[in-house]
Parts: structure tokens; sequence; C-alpha cells
């Protein structure tokens, strides 16, 4: 795994902090880099350099050639001269520098003054992949041993969390939390076989991302019982999708435009999600139910009148999308404008004319908006 150590963009460079004027016979000062400074790496630490090729003989020894040496450059990122300099040559009147042989692997101590000046020279050498001052094909790839450890030990612990979590799960809550990370259930139906594959996800990554991680996410997310109806609803076909616009719907309303969209629009209109939850309950009844959240006795009627609730409104939005809308008749809770100003933005092909939680202030400037086009 590679670490490149890069300056701060907004580093504001201060002579004798972090750059010393060196001059040449003639006077002529030049900016070079203050290389003990920890603004160019950290001061502790194991890194490796590795040559990009291989680097070994048929009898495993290390080859004489693929050497690169390093003496000066200019760093792109700061301007400043990177070199070791080491007096003024009597002859040319120029300034010297030790020069820096990459040779192989080589492995580097950042506590060590010398080894650090050399990691530094290399870091930002040309000859590095993914030095600021790259320059062609590289022929070395740095590996920081310290960031490796650490990230694999995060790593370790975080497998071990997600592990833990499957063990202390029943059969219905692995199937909808398999199904909230994106595993096909339907491919896996039995117990062991989904096991598995659960397992399978948490040790691997996904786009990048270790799937231990996501699958800690997603079951710590205080809107897990909305995120497993939405992806609940999704499997049974109840939540639609147009995949022209990318839109999600449940029963001709819409929820949003991609996934994560739609999940907000269900957490802040609870009312529906439980109205979706209960038909995925009707549609699925010859399963096990898999919304198997604990649910206080006492809060049983409230939800159920929250779920009616729930389900008004959404007739209301899908009348609200017919044709036929007279201009009279005032939808629940609205004013006279804001009808007037949804009949206008319907008459305009505004898409989100009939959503219920579009403000009056927002549909009047989209209105506003598509009228000035007009002219």
């Amino acid at each position: 795994m590679y670490n490149q150590n890069k300056v701060s963009e907004k580093l504001e460079l201060q002579e004798g902090v972090h750059f010393e004027i060196v001059k040449n016979k003639a006077g002529y000062g030049y900016k070079y880099a203050i290389l003990d400074h920890e603004c160019w790496c950290p001061k502790s630490g194991i890194v490796e350099i590795r040559n990009m090729k291989n680097n070994l003989t048929l009898q495993n020894t290390p080859k004489n050639d693929g050497g690169v040496t390093v003496k000066r450059f200019r760093d792109k990122e700061t301007g400043l001269l990177f070199g070791l300099h080491s007096g003024i040559d009597d002859r040319t009147g120029d300034i010297k520098h030790y020069e820096i042989l990459l040779d192989g692997n080589m492995q580097f101590d950042l506590s060590i003054p010398h080894d650090r000046r050399q990691y530094i020279m290399a870091s930002r050498g040309p000859s590095v992949l993914g030095s600021p001052n790259q320059s062609g094909k590289p022929n070395y790839i740095l590996f920081d041993k310290e960031v490796i450890a650490s990230k694999n030990n995060d790593n370790r612990s975080l497998r071990r969390k997600a592990e833990d979590i499957v063990e202390s799960m029943k059969d219905a809550q692995l199937r909808e939390m398999a199904m909230n990370v994106g595993i096909n259930v339907n491919a896996n139906n039995s117990p062991k076989m989904l096991l598995d594959e659960v397992y399978r996800f948490i040790e691997n990554k996904v786009n990048g991302v270790l799937g231990a991680k996501r699958f800690i996410e997603v079951y710590e997310n205080k809107d897990r019982e909305i995120i497993t109806i939405y992806h609940k609803a999704r499997s049974l076909g109840i939540i639609t999708q147009d995949y022209v616009t990318n839109t999600f719907s449940f029963g001709g309303v819409p929820l949003g435009v991609g996934e994560e969209a739609s999940i907000q629009f269900l957490i802040e209109k609870r009312q529906m999600a439980y109205v979706i939850k209960q038909q995925c309950e009707v549609t699925d009844k010859g399963t096990v139910k898999s919304m198997a959240f604990a649910e206080k006795p006492e809060d049983a009627e409230k939800k159920a009148l929250l779920a009616r609730i729930a389900e008004l409104e959404a007739k209301q939005l899908k009348d609200l999308e017919s044709a036929d809308i007279e201009a009279e008749k005032e939808p629940l809770s609205e004013d006279a404008e804001m009808t007037e100003l949804r009949k206008e933005a319907k008459e305009l092909k505004i898409s989100s004319w009939a959503l219920p939680a579009i403000k009056k202030e927002t549909l009047r400037a989209k209105v506003e908006e598509a009228k000035a086009k007009l002219v």
C-alpha cells in the first residue's frame, strides 16, 4: 500500500523555518527546503522504497541495474529547491550536493535524521510513484509500514466486530441485513449459504471500502428500520424504479432520484414508510416476516394511526397527479395560492410540483423561472 506525505496547500512558507537561503560563490541566493522540518514528513516510523520492476536475478540476489541518483530538484508544490548541499565548488563557484542513490529495495527509519532526509528526497523526487515531482515512468513505490500495520490492525478489529454482530443475529435479521448491504438474498436462500455470503462480504472490499466497515455502518445506523423497509419493498416490487430517470416511486408517488434520496424521503415521512412496511408484510405473508424490529405494545396504536394518516396522504398525492384537478378544490392544509401554484407548475411540466414537502417559496421560484424561459 502506497503512502505519500503531502505538504498542505495552505502552508505559509517562512525563511528560517521551512526554507533557508543558500548562496553560491557569486552571492546569488537560492531557497532550499530545510529537510529537518516536520512539514515534509513525520519524525517517526519505518518506510520502505521498493523497485517496481523485478530487481532479483534467477539466483534470487539483487540486480545491479535500475539504480537512480537523486541530487537536486525544484519542488512543484512549493517552488523550493530540495537537495543536500555541501558547500561551494571552488572551481565552478556553484553549490555542491551529496548524491542519493536509490538502488533496489531500501528501508528508512524516520527517527534517524540521515534516513529521514534521504526519504524526503526520495519521496518527493522524480522517480517515485505519486511524488508531486514525478517525471516520466516511475521506478519506485513507497510503503509506509507504520500506516500499513495500523490500517491492517483496524481492519482486523472491524472484521471481528462485524462477525460478532453476525453471530448474534437470527435468520430473519441476518437476511434483512444482507439485503441492506446489497447481497442477493434470493440467490442464497438457505441459511448456510446466506451466512457464508455475509462472511464473504465482511472479509472483502466493495468499491474500495472494507465490507466489515460498511456492514457495521448500516447495522448501527439509527434509521436502519427505514433502510430495511426500503430494501424489502424494492425486492418485492412495491417500490418501483424508473430506469430512465433513476426515480423511485411508491404507488405513483415519487420518493426521490436515486436510492439515497429515496431512503431520506422515507426517513422524513415515516408514516409512509410504515404503510409500505404493512404492504410488504401482506405481500410476503407466505414467508416469515423479516421486519422483526422490537416494538413496545403502547406504540402499536399510535403507529397504526400514523400509518392510516400516511395512507390518506399517499392517496392525496396520487390524486394530485391525475389529469383533472379542479382549481377550486384546495388540497388539505394548503391555501389557495399554493393550489394555484401547483396547477401552474403542472401545466409548465415542472417535475416536482406534486411533492408534499415542497415549500411555497420554492415552487413559486420554479414557476417564475419556467415562465421566464418561455418569453
